[in-house]
């Protein structure tokens, strides 16, 4: 279901996540849509959730043949938080 590789798993070791976390982000059915772009051809989405162990993440990520790949994750912002917990 998720795709893992050097890249992506150093972009969050740098942030001290694991990628447990990001995962348990990504599934939180309370999830909150966050900023979403465009690189090149490729759409990447966002999302605000929440951990088990109750960390608020923000996490970019695009999707390829049925397959999550996040892009980048980190501790979600004072705002982020704000709307995850304000909806």
């Amino acid at each position: 279901m998720f795709d893992w590789d050097e890249a992506n798993l150093g972009h969050i070791l740098k942030r001290n996540l694991r990628r447990e976390e990001v995962e348990e982000a990504l599934q939180d059915p309370h999830r909150a849509d966050a900023f979403a772009y465009r690189v090149a051809d490729e759409w990447r989405e966002g999302i605000i959730g929440m951990t088990r162990g109750g960390r608020l993440l923000h996490v970019v990520y695009t999707e390829h043949d049925g397959q999550v790949r996040p892009i980048h994750a980190r501790n979600a912002y004072r705002h982020e938080a704000r709307e995850y917990f304000g909806r």
